[in-house]
């Protein structure tokens, strides 16, 4: 992104950006569901942005495969001035993707989908529509049902039992409309963020050209990726050298004065913060990042021993330099 100026290759970096976030929070829920942990990641979420982008990531579905097999879907909006709500952009998408496709689903010979939004005091009111072979009433009755559907080929989407508990666990409620051969139709309402703007936190930007002088900098890590992104970013500002283990790490640094040094935990060798407290033994204000995929609270280590630390995967590269300014 930093380095193309071409807006249609922009558009796909975007499109590949996007989905590796989606991915990354889909592991992160996993994790979370394994361990029995509530997901704390919760923030605002502008909820008619997100349907539009439900709406660009189904197309494929309602409009390319749905010409191919000669049928035509048509999706339609009224999508009103409406809060934020508590959720995560991630799994609102989902739950709205799963929506959509239900009702492509629902409608073999073709049809309409409607999404609507409203305001309803402090609540958001989102409803989908479609003009399908709706349900009879013991199916509406188990919708909601974990493994329940009617479907031959399973497998796409959340499945509506897990949109039913995200949207509960958010406060909120879903309810469906529906009758034989007279489509149906999902009402969401969901409670808007009272805190808009409280938690909002933004990346601590150098005040002056001086906070990003130059660096030398070692990048610690046995995945090569890893070490190529970080060494891509940083090599037109900085000195940058690399090492793939703990001891490659410690050798390098007899010989050289390096002021940040951005460890791996996981490696081969020596723990990452084993590795630090050597570093700092040898150089004491060499500046020492913590790089992890690990969830931290499972994990046995020395925390001090590192002055920061950053998560991977790497979200915003340019939070990166924030913290070479405050290193």
């Amino acid at each position: 992104k930093e380095e193309i100026a071409d807006p249609e290759q922009l558009e796909l970096i975007e499109v590949i950006f996007e989905s590796s976030l989606r991915a990354k929070d889909l592991v992160h829920r996993l994790h979370l569901s394994t361990r029995g942990v509530e997901d704390k990641s919760i923030e605002s979420v502008a909820i008619n942005e997100i349907i539009q982008e439900a709406i660009n990531v189904t197309r494929p579905r309602w409009q390319d495969e749905s010409a191919s097999k000669k049928i035509m879907i048509n999706v339609s909006t009224n999508l009103n001035a409406v809060h934020p709500i508590r959720g995560t952009e991630t799994r609102l998408l989902d739950i709205f993707v799963n929506f959509i496709f239900n009702a492509i689903d629902a409608m073999p010979n073709g049809g309409e989908i409607s999404i609507e939004t409203q305001q309803r005091e402090n609540l958001v009111e989102v409803t989908f529509c479609d003009t399908g072979i709706g349900m009879d009433e013991e199916t509406q009755k188990r919708i909601f049902e974990p493994f329940f559907t009617t479907k031959v080929n399973i497998g796409t989407g959340l499945g509506l039992s897990t949109v039913y508990r995200t949207i509960t666990t958010w406060g909120g409620t879903v309810d469906v409309i529906t009758a034989p051969n007279a489509g149906t139709t999902f009402k969401i309402l969901l409670p808007t963020d009272q805190e808009l703007g409280k938690a909002a936190v933004e990346n601590v930007k150098p005040e002056n050209d001086q906070e990003l002088r130059r660096k030398r900098i070692l990048i610690v890590d046995d995945d090569v990726t890893i070490r190529n992104v970080l060494h891509r970013f940083l090599r037109d500002r900085h000195i940058v050298d690399t090492a793939e283990n703990g001891q490659s790490c410690l050798e390098k640094a007899k010989n050289a004065n390096y002021e940040i040094v951005f460890l791996d935990l996981g490696l081969p060798d020596l723990r990452g913060d084993l590795v630090a407290e050597q570093l700092k033994e040898m150089a004491p204000e060499t500046v020492t990042v913590l790089i992890t995929g690990w969830e931290l609270s499972d994990i046995d280590f020395n925390e001090s021993a590192f002055d920061f630390s950053l998560a991977k995967p790497f979200t915003d590269m340019r939070a990166i330099d924030s913290l070479l300014a405050q290193a």
